[in-house]
């Protein structure tokens, strides 16, 4: 029978909300789009033109590192063993909030389009990782449910945050926005995946498989992943 609307997507939250694997990935998902992701898609235009000086080939420059970052890292994610998927999610935690703050530092386009090259490939690594990890994990009948939530990250968070860091900016400078989301980012991000041990998990779709067959209950669920970690 089918679902409404609004049960279909209280399933597919609860489901993310209890999974030991999902929900760290959602979060990553959520923190990037936060924090990170409005620097690298809504403020280029202003950050190359009032803090580099740059003009419209400047831009092109700009944007055209950003891209080949993001390419190499979409190459270097199908070389990525599964056994190395939690420590690379942990390292372009560190690996995102260091390029945004040092992008923060750069004064001219010489030293931001390496920068931004940075920032790219580490954020098409690690949300290219968690999106693919996602969809192994997620069973066929609540992919579609659990991909909404993960789509609701860019096209509703990112927009609002977007909004938010501009209202900062206009008060302060979009160099210490930058600098305050880098911050937050590895505050909230690097913490929590550290204390959900994911810097010793080896195999996460092997623990996803686990937590499909284990009891349908917060406690059993998050059991898992101490046992896997210990």
């Amino acid at each position: 029978m089918r679902r409404r609307p609004l049960a279909a997507i209280r399933d597919g939250i609860d489901y993310v909300r209890r999974h030991p694997v999902l929900l760290p990935l959602m979060g990553f998902t959520a923190l990037v789009c936060a924090f990170v992701f409005p620097f690298a898609v809504v403020f280029p235009p202003l950050f190359v033109r009032t803090a580099l000086g740059a003009d419209e080939a400047g831009l092109g420059a700009f944007m055209a590192a950003g891209g080949l970052g993001a390419l190499t890292g979409a190459f270097v994610l199908v070389a990525i063993p599964a056994e190395h998927r939690g420590r690379t999610l942990v390292r372009t935690s560190v690996g995102i909030s260091a390029a945004l703050a040092g992008l923060s530092f750069a004064h001219c386009l010489a030293q931001a389009v390496p920068v931004v090259a940075l920032l790219s490939f580490g954020t098409s690594t690690g949300l290219g990782l968690a999106g693919t990890l996602i969809q192994i994990i997620v069973p066929n009948e609540l992919r579609g449910r659990v991909m909404s939530i993960q789509g609701l990250m860019f096209t509703g968070l990112m927009p609002l945050a977007g909004f938010a860091a501009g209202l900062v900016a206009d008060h302060t400078s979009l160099r210490l926005v930058m600098r305050g989301g880098a911050a937050l980012f590895v505050v909230t991000a690097l913490p929590w995946l550290v204390r959900e041990g994911w810097w010793r998990l080896h195999d996460l779709t092997a623990l996803a498989a686990d937590a499909a067959d284990a009891p349908d209950s917060p406690s059993s669920q998050r059991s898992l992943l101490h046992e896997r970690n210990a």
